[in-house]
């Protein structure tokens, strides 16, 4: 552990791909530490979010009770941020990186529901979704309700090329670590037992592989935007008193049973695939790029749809 009570390892994203599992995996061996509550999203000052963002002391209060040899957090928005590997470096030089990716029409096909599922997200065709990106950068067509404006830059999110390579730069291609998310899934048991060999850690340990993180419907609509509208529309004030007066844990488990009282298994309706087809074309060039700055074989990507 560091000795500034700071992590030593960071997922910094893709979101929705398989980032959760990974960080709840992790979360079972005995020589990791990560807080009970995952993106707390404290790095990344270009990053915008309707709530306030965690104080320095807020944050490193997140890694107080660690014992373990090794402490993390995992944070999906840092990937994309243009400013969160440098601020990461300033305050952690040593840490070790771990970056997970997807197919980017699969990511950006789950990431849309996800969105739709907690409020932040009112456009529920995903080819008008896209089309609104230029606007939303605006400030138009944006939810009230929404609280992650980035994630809605769908294009921006996918674009793993650089955003990969700001990480090489900044820590080195030694210090970090990337996995696909087709791996993840395929052989799990290898891509952990990479990360415990990337971390210095026993690969002895093996955890409970169970899913994690599914993608859900929305249950009571009414419930959740009012649970939203909460959030976002709160003021700065109102915010700020409930987090002093409320004990992390008990805001966590709260925000957990909320979700759990406003989802539902319930499968969620399938995209076409003349729709995959065209928005593999549309991204054909961000995984060519990304295949070169990896120097891997990506064309099973190219290949899918």
């Amino acid at each position: 552990m560091q000795s500034n009570n700071l992590p030593d390892f960071f997922i910094v994203g893709a979101p929705r791909a398989g980032t959760t599992a990974l960080y709840h995996y992790l979360n079972q061996h005995p020589d990791v530490f990560v807080p009970r509550v995952k993106e707390p999203h404290y790095f990344g000052r270009d990053l915008k979010f309707a709530a306030p963002r965690i104080s320095f002391e807020e944050y490193k209060g997140l890694f107080q009770p660690a014992t373990e040899k090794v402490v993390g957090e995992g944070s999906v928005m840092y990937l994309m941020s243009h400013t969160a590997a440098e601020e990461i470096k300033e305050h952690c030089p040593d840490a070790r990186i771990i970056i997970m990716l997807r197919h980017p029409v699969d990511l950006i096909i789950s990431l849309h529901r996800k969105m739709l599922l907690y409020g932040n997200e009112s456009i529920e065709n995903l080819e008008k979704a896209l089309d609104a990106e230029d606007a939303r950068k605006d400030g138009r067509e944006i939810s009230p309700l929404a609280h992650r404006i980035n994630l809605l830059y769908y294009s921006d999110v996918i674009r793993f090329g650089p955003q990969v390579e700001r990480y090489f730069n900044v820590f080195g291609k030694e210090n970090t670590h990337v996995i696909l998310y087709d791996d993840f899934k395929e052989d799990t048991d290898s891509a952990y037992k990479s990360v415990l060999n990337f971390l210095n850690l026993s690969p002895e340990y093996t955890p409970e592989y169970k899913i994690i993180n599914f993608t859900k419907n929305v249950r009571f609509r009414f419930i959740r935007d009012l649970l939203s509208f909460i959030q976002v529309k709160s003021s700065p004030q109102v915010k700020e008193l409930v987090r002093k007066i409320t004990p992390n844990k008990l805001r966590y488990a709260i925000y957990a049973a909320t979700n759990r009282m406003t989802q539902t298994d319930k499968p969620v309706t399938e995209i076409n695939n003349d729709l995959k087809q065209k928005l593999q074309i549309r991204f054909q060039s961000n995984i060519m790029e990304l295949s070169n700055i990896l120097n891997k074989d990506l064309s099973m990507w190219l290949a899918k749809y």
